[in-house]
């Protein structure tokens, strides 16, 4: 199979979906793997014939983890391309939340399966992943213990450092409002007086994820929701008003930011690619929406100029941390399939 049909059996079965031979041409296995200390649910999506490297797809911040329908499709649409895909579920990510350890988690994840013959036959695998995971990706491809044995990176709307991603999300109107509630929720218990509201806007962001998959037809079964009511309710009059502001008010949102980024300093260097960019060896995709606003393209342009061997594609038919691709003009089409077409060409290398 060369790299393009591989390109065009990946976004043909995320456009339309596999048919129910296809499907049961791959088959799905939920297991446990090892990553040091903690024990992962995984999900191994594995074709007949598949290439000597897998790939390795961790997934996005979603309260449904590997479970989530738009993550299982695109797993088994890159299994459909050829692969055997293995899926692990970070607690941390799952559970929205923003970590320095999900970066060592994820590592020895892929020690682990690359220690594992049955599942890394070439001693090589492949990273795949959206947004925040992408750069949790592209560190671990940074490491000089792992460097070597990452055959090549495919981040979607990921980004270049974590502080200017972080600094867009509080301070800008245009930000995804989701977004910008995980990351209140992560950071606003460092700083003491602002610890209780931690609660609130996790509730917020969990509210505000129902909301948009009550809309989307690849997540059905879900309802509007507003647990956050009750815990405003609950908030003394002083925090409530805080709370209000961090919602409805960029300039207050602005003095929170300064008074949190000094206590920021270990997620905003953990998460920092650039730092590590020159120790990146593997070839390297950045795919982002062109209109993505949780991470802003410039991050995915600005941190390809650091990469030894990257190419990147901005598109205006990518969602923010999505892996599927919206087919409309055909500049565009030949773009995504030559980027995919791309990474699939050093997976299969």
């Amino acid at each position: 199979m060369t790299s393009y049909s591989r390109a065009l059996r990946f976004i043909g079965a995320q456009q339309a979906g596999l048919k129910p031979a296809a499907v049961q041409a791959i088959s799905r296995r939920l297991t446990t793997m090892n990553a040091g200390k903690k024990a992962l649910h995984t999900e191994i999506y594995r074709p007949t014939n598949c290439a000597a490297v897998p790939v390795i797809f961790l997934h996005g911040m979603s309260p449904l983890g590997i479970a989530d329908p738009r993550q299982v499709k695109a797993a088994r649409a890159l299994a459909h391309a050829g692969f055997c895909v293995i899926c692990p579920e970070l607690p941390e990510i799952r559970n929205l939340r923003i970590t320095a350890a999900a970066i060592d988690d994820f590592a020895a994840l892929v020690s682990a399966v690359l220690a594992d013959t049955s599942l890394a036959p070439a001693g090589r695998v492949a990273l795949f992943a959206p947004s925040f995971s992408g750069a949790i990706c592209l560190r671990v491809a940074a490491l000089p213990t792992l460097a070597r044995s990452i055959a090549v990176v495919c981040a979607i709307g990921s980004l270049a450092g974590i502080r200017n991603s972080m600094e867009y999300l509080f301070l800008s109107d245009a930000a995804d409002t989701y977004a910008r509630n995980i990351v209140l929720a992560n950071y606003l218990p460092l700083v003491k007086k602002y610890a209780a509201l931690s609660r609130v806007f996790l509730e917020l962001a969990h509210d505000n994820w129902n909301a948009s998959a009550s809309e989307n037809p690849d997540l059905p079964g879900f309802q509007k929701t507003n647990h956050a009511f009750a815990s405003m309710r609950k908030l003394k009059p002083a925090l409530r008003k805080i709370a209000e502001a961090l919602s409805l008010d960029a300039a207050y949102r602005a003095q929170v930011f300064a008074e949190l980024t000094k206590h920021m300093e270990r997620e905003i260097n953990a998460y920092d690619v650039l730092s590590v960019a020159q120790n990146i060896s593997c070839p390297v995709l950045l795919l982002h929406g062109a209109t993505d606003n949780v991470i802003p393209p410039s991050e995915s342009v600005e941190l390809a100029k650091h990469l030894p061997n990257c190419r990147l594609v901005v598109s205006p038919f990518v969602g923010h941390g999505d892996s599927r691709v919206s087919l409309r003009r055909i500049p565009d089409v030949i773009r995504l399939i030559g980027g995919f077409a791309w990474f699939f060409r050093r997976v299969a290398a």
